[in-house]
């Protein structure tokens, strides 16, 4: 997303300003709003060796087999740059295809019984490693990573653009870790990943909602804490009620008709994506950023801004009851306020 396409920062600045020009004062806070935590990725690590220690005479009796192709490939000179996703794939589709392979080995013979044996201790020891295999993955993708660092916020005029992509790969790599969970090895489509992987490389969604759900959270706190004590704000007994009608017409333009569906485009992104997030990231090094942005506890982003919403809106029914006026029939389009005399 380009650096110009309006975003959160951009709607609230607008209506910030237009408070100001109305109020003739800054509602610039002049203490930090609760603290955005800013979170730091988990270094990057290398992938534990996953060669399988059989011999070149051993991997020739098992040539016939997928799982020898497997190996073979793994071992070269590709195996050993391949990138985490891949190496996913191997460590997965190896307990996928051992047995089959295992099957066709002769257990009478000895040379062929020993390699039964290795084959099956590694299947063993895949299959108790298979689930940190995932959560490395998860932490160390560089598709990944990219996607789960806040970026350019969300594009304001669009902001649920990529969500029903967004939404399809993490739900393949939800059903993936469900798999393993379940030991459904039959079922596991190692291919997934690399789809979802592609279909997350097209889409800033995740960083733009966490960037722009960070904005919205500091922005609004910050001014109400400035509104609630801005002087000119609520009508006084006998002074001109004129300013308090711009004010609401500006509610009403900017905050209802402007702000409130970039806010409702957030919460539906919460809503869409953060049970299977929550869930797949669970015991990774991100679970506490993805907590903080997609849960629901009372310190987590949209719990907060929620709740500075309601505060918000208390704050402009203090005004029109301070003024005994209430918003005319269709004013989100920037009708006037009606007072009630």
């Amino acid at each position: 997303m380009s650096a110009c396409t309006p975003n959160a920062e951009d709607l609230w600045k607008d209506y910030q300003d237009r408070l100001e020009r109305v109020l003739v004062q800054s509602l610039s806070s002049k203490t930090t709003p609760s603290d955005v935590p800013v979170f730091v990725p988990p270094p990057k690590r290398r992938w534990p060796d996953a060669q399988v220690n059989i011999s070149l005479l051993q991997l020739a009796k098992i040539a016939q087999c997928p799982l020898g192709r497997l190996i073979a490939e793994h071992n070269n000179s590709l195996g050993k740059v391949a990138q985490p996703s891949q190496r996913l794939a191997y460590q997965l589709n190896f307990i996928r295809l051992a047995p089959e392979c295992i099957a066709s080995l002769n257990k009478a013979q000895s040379d062929e019984a020993a390699l039964r044996s290795v084959l099956q201790a590694e299947r063993q020891a895949k299959i108790g490693s298979a689930m940190q295999d995932l959560r490395f993955m998860l932490e160390q993708d560089s598709t990944l990573r990219q996607k789960l660092a806040p970026g350019h916020g969300l594009d304001s005029r669009q902001p649920l653009g990529g969500l029903s992509e967004t939404q399809l790969a993490f739900n393949m790599l939800f059903v993936l870790k469900q798999a393993i969970a379940l030991a459904d090895w039959e079922k596991l489509n190692t291919e997934s990943v690399e789809q979802a992987l592609g279909e997350l490389h097209r889409s800033d969604l995740i960083a733009g909602y966490m960037l722009s759900l960070a904005q919205s959270l500091t922005a609004l706190e910050g001014l109400n804490q400035e509104l609630s004590q801005a002087k000119g704000f609520l009508c006084q007994p006998g002074r001109n009620k004129n300013r308090q009608e711009i004010l609401l017409n500006v509610l009403n333009k900017v905050f209802i008709g402007r702000l409130q569906p970039f806010l409702g485009a957030l919460d539906t992104i919460q809503f869409e994506l953060g049970p299977a997030l929550l869930d797949l990231y669970t015991g990774t090094a991100y679970e506490v950023q993805l907590q903080f942005y997609f849960g629901e506890l009372p310190d987590s982003a949209m719990t907060r801004l929620k709740a500075a919403i309601k505060e918000h809106i208390a704050l402009w029914q203090q005004l029109q009851q301070s003024c005994r006026m209430e918003l005319a029939p269709g004013s989100a389009g920037g009708e006037q306020a009606t007072s009630q005399e």
